[in-house]
């Protein structure tokens, strides 16, 4: 009996493990740190229904594009869906994932004059 209580806490403990939602790693960028930077821009707007997250790099920021650049990618691990398009120099990227059984969008595009602009698009229970 103690064996049956023991293997049925186990998989339970496994199944909520399993379940629970990574963050994703574009998610840190977002915390507000760049809102005095003039050559950072931040949006974010949140409905009932929809989240969206969106931020523009200007070209002289090469360590936060790097950094960016490196947490997309990183993000890309968890995707089911990836989307790389290159065009006339630039290099766009749109990856959907999946959390808390809904998808979001992550992208982001390459400017010709070296900036970024990044975004996080979903439902809004997905970041719950």
């Amino acid at each position: 009996m103690k064996r049956l209580i023991f293997s049925l806490l186990l998989t339970l403990v496994a199944v909520a493990a399993f379940a629970q939602s990574k963050s994703l790693a574009i998610e840190k960028f977002f915390d507000g740190r760049y809102n005095s930077n003039p050559e950072i821009s931040t949006t974010i707007s949140k409905s009932q229904s929809h989240y969206y997250r969106g931020m523009e790099v200007g070209s002289s920021q090469k360590q936060v594009i790097n950094a960016i650049t490196k947490a997309v990618d990183s993000d890309k691990k968890n995707a089911d869906n990836v989307m790389d398009k290159w065009e006339k120099g630039q290099h766009e990227v749109i990856l959907r994932i999946k959390r808390n059984g809904q998808f979001v969008n992550v992208g982001l595009e390459t400017q010709k004059d070296g900036g970024i602009e990044v975004f996080i698009s979903g439902p809004t229970d997905a970041f719950k």
